[in-house]
């Protein structure tokens, strides 16, 4: 009889994980995020990818922006999450951050005094996690040790790359990589550590790193979605004119173009 049951058991397919997995597993995520609408109206769920292709001329103050609000609590219009950026452009400002989430609460609420104000945001900044990433031998290793960070700070729910495409030339000898081949490298570096987790990676890359498939994709017709390769949203920003900023959203099953302008550093959909 126990040999029996000892060979149904091994003849059963059950799956077994690691430590990491399960704390993972155990580790309680949202599965809807409610954030930044103007870009996500339908919300993000956890594990998901987004790509923001730029401009030189992008004011940083987008990612800034989208970075307070998901910091910001949700009564405040923001998500309440933690966030890890990976600062390998050198652009994260941090007074910029600190301005861009006063201005915000302020909108939000007139009942809070400075102080209390400058208390809400030093809570907040509790959530942010920066890591500056001078050459490419850091940035690999950090990523390696990226999942010692998020076991200890489950609370992180959105990873930041800026730029992902800042070590690109340094890395290249005497045969140069494909840019797509080489994004596609480090993307699975990054969601082979990130997967288990189920965090949202965000990166950004300047709009010449696109290959010439994406080029002739920015090409096509608006009404036909495009293939996006593992990304589940691609976020194209372009200056449009009189000061105003295009930014054309695609995803699997959905395209819309979002305007917006800067006033006094700070972003304003249209």
């Amino acid at each position: 009889m126990r040999i029996n049951l000892v060979n149904r058991m091994a003849a059963s397919s059950f799956k077994v994980e690691s430590g990491i997995q399960l704390i993972a597993r155990l580790t309680k995520k949202l599965t809807n995020i409610k954030f930044y609408p103007h870009l996500f109206p339908s919300g993000l769920k956890p594990g998901e990818v987004i790509e923001l292709i730029h401009n030189e001329d992008m004011p940083i103050c987008l990612i800034t922006d989208i970075i307070c609000t998901a910091l910001l609590p949700t009564n405040l219009g923001g998500a309440e999450s933690g966030v890890l950026i990976f600062n390998c452009s050198g652009n994260f400002n941090f007074s910029k951050l600190v301005t861009s989430m006063r201005q915000k609460i302020k909108s939000y609420t007139k009942t809070l005094d400075e102080m209390e104000v400058d208390d809400l945001i030093a809570k907040q900044f509790n959530n942010l996690f920066v890591v500056d990433i001078h050459d490419a031998t850091q940035f690999y290793t950090t990523i390696y040790n990226l999942e010692n960070v998020l076991l200890e700070h489950t609370n992180i729910t959105m990873v930041m790359f800026d730029n992902i495409a800042a070590f690109y030339w340094s890395e290249q000898g005497f045969k140069i990589m494909k840019i797509d081949t080489y994004l596609k490298k480090v993307l699975s570096k990054i969601q082979n550590v990130t997967k288990e987790h189920k965090v949202i990676v965000l990166y950004s890359k300047p709009h010449y790193f696109n290959s010439s498939k994406d080029a002739m994709e920015s090409l096509e017709a608006c009404y036909e979605l495009p293939s996006l390769d593992g990304v589940n949203y691609r976020i194209s920003v372009s200056y449009d004119r009189d000061s105003i900023y295009l930014a054309n959203v695609k995803s699997y099953n959905m395209q819309q173009e979002k305007r917006f302008c800067i006033n006094e550093e700070q972003v304003t959909w249209i």
